[in-house]
């Protein structure tokens, strides 16, 4: 949790935005919950549902007063790249996701598979 609280604060110390949570606990039940996503599958496969799950549920459910869909992002980039992979999109498109995902217009299971698509294993030396 203190690593993500790190990660939220400076998204809005760079965007100047107002800080805050509005639901801790939910952002502290996705964190945990998201532990035992995918744990029957491939490595890429539980990768995607992992980062699906967290990335739908930051931005959907608004756990921060400002900053939501950024630090949502950021949180499953750094995710991904510890665990030796990147998501590769436009970020045109990555907007789009983002944004859709906040109004409601992209359920969890197609954010899970948008990952999956633009998943890419990272070469050692890119970690």
């Amino acid at each position: 949790m203190k690593q993500i609280e790190r990660l939220y604060k400076e998204i809005i110390a760079v965007s100047d935005g107002e800080h805050g949570y509005l639901s801790k606990s939910n952002l502290e039940y996705f964190l945990d919950a998201a532990k035992d996503i995918g744990e029957s599958l491939e490595k890429k496969q539980a990768l995607a549902k992992k980062a699906g799950f967290l990335l739908y549920n930051v931005v959907f459910s608004h756990p921060f007063v400002n900053g939501n869909k950024r630090t949502g992002y950021e949180l499953v980039k750094l995710f991904l790249r510890l665990n030796g992979y990147s998501i590769v999109s436009p970020s045109q498109e990555v907007f789009r996701i983002l944004l859709d995902i906040a109004t409601g217009n992209l359920s969890a299971k197609n954010v899970e598979k948008w990952i999956g698509i633009h998943l890419i294993e990272l070469e050692p030396k890119h970690l």
